[in-house]
C-alpha cells in the first residue's frame, strides 16, 4: 500500500505476506498510521521489506501498531517531525532503522525478539545525526545490550542512539504459554569446572511470540555432568527466566534443557550446548 497524499489516515487494517513494503507515506504532510496488524514483508527490488515506510515527509506518525515477520519493522528516512510511538515490532529481520535528527519522537514502543544473524537488532540508526529515545521496552527490563550493560539482554541498537529512559515491562503481556525461545548464552566455550561467562536465558512466549509472566521453567543438565543454579525459577515481566551453568570436569559437550510442565506434561522445551575446554 503506497500513498503520497497529505493528510491521508491508513487505520485499523490487516496487511500479511506482501513483498516490497506493508505501507509506504512518501512525501506526505500530517499523515498517520495506526492499528495496523502487518505479518510478513519480505524484499522486493530496491524495497527493504519494511512494514511501515516513512519517506521524506513531514509530521506523519506511525502510533499503535503490529508488525512481525519482516525484514524491516518501521523504517523512517528524509522526515520531518515524524513520531513513531507505542508501536509492537517483533520477530523482524531488523526492528526499526531510523535516520536519526529529523524524527521528532521514537517513544513508548515495544522492540523484542527481532534477529539478523542470530544478533538481535532493535533499532538501527545509519544516519551522521543522533537519535534521542524514551521508554522504550526492549525486551528486558535491563534495557538494550550494550558495553555498559553486560547482563542486559534486550535488542540491540546500532550508530548514534541516545536510549534515554527505559521501560521495565511491555506493553502488552501474551495469554497462555506456548514456547521457550532462546534469548542469549547458548553455545559458548569455557574453561571445564568454572561458570560459563553468560547466564542461560530463555523467553517464555504464547503462540503470537509475546511475553509470558509468572510461568515456572525448570533447568535440567542432561550431558557433560555439570550442574545449573537457579535450578528453576520463575519468568518474570519480561517473560525472561535465567540460569548460570558449571560446567562439567571433564572437557567436551555440556548440554541443558529448559522445559514448561503443565499438569506433568512438557508443553515447551529449550536446549542449550557449552563447550568445556
Amino acid at each position: 500500500m503506497k500513498n503520497s497524499i497529505s493528510g491521508i489516515r491508513i487505520t485499523n487494517s490487516t496487511i500479511d505476506s506482501v513483498r516490497g513494503f506493508g505501507v509506504r507515506l512518501e512525501s506526505v504532510s500530517s499523515g498517520l498510521v495506526r492499528g495496523l496488524i502487518i505479518v510478513g514483508v519480505d524484499s522486493l527490488g530496491s524495497e527493504e521489506g519494511a512494514g511501515i515506510k516513512l519517506v521524506s515527509g513531514n509530521a506523519t506518525n506511525s502510533f499503535a501498531n503490529l508488525v512481525r515477520n519482516a525484514n524491516v519493522g518501521v523504517l523512517a528516512t528524509g522526515t520531518t517531525n515524524a513520531r513513531v510511538d507505542t508501536n509492537i515490532v517483533w520477530r523482524n529481520i531488523t526492528g526499526m532503522r531510523i535516520v536519526g535528527g529529523a524524527t521528532s519522537s521514537v517513544a513508548f514502543n515495544d522492540l523484542f525478539d527481532n534477529t539478523a544473524d542470530t544478533i538481535p537488532i532493535g533499532l538501527v540508526n545509519p544516519g551522521g545525526s543522533s537519535l534521542t529515545m524514551s521508554n522504550n521496552w526492549w525486551g528486558d527490563s535491563r534495557g538494550p545490550r550494550q558495553s555498559g550493560t553486560p547482563l542486559a539482554t534486550g535488542d540491540s541498537v546500532v550508530g548514534a542512539v541516545t536510549v534515554g529512559t527505559l521501560r521495565a515491562s511491555p506493553l502488552f503481556n501474551g495469554g497462555t504459554a506456548a514456547a521457550l525461545r532462546i534469548v542469549r548464552g547458548n553455545n559458548q566455550t569455557g574453561v571445564q569446572g568454572t561458570a560459563l561467562a553468560q547466564a542461560f536465558t530463555v523467553r517464555v512466549v504464547d503462540a503470537g511470540g509475546l511475553p509470558v509472566n509468572n510461568v515456572q521453567v525448570v533447568f535440567n543438565v542432561v550431558g557433560g555432568g555439570g550442574n545449573v543454579s537457579p535450578g528453576n525459577a520463575t519468568s518474570n515481566t519480561s517473560g525472561l527466566v535465567e540460569t548460570t551453568l558449571t560446567l562439567g570436569s571433564a572437557p567436551g559437550a555440556n548440554t541443558v534443557v529448559a522445559t514448561i510442565t503443565v499438569s506433568g506434561i512438557v508443553i515447551a522445551a529449550a536446549i542449550f550446548t557449552a563447550t568445556g575446554t
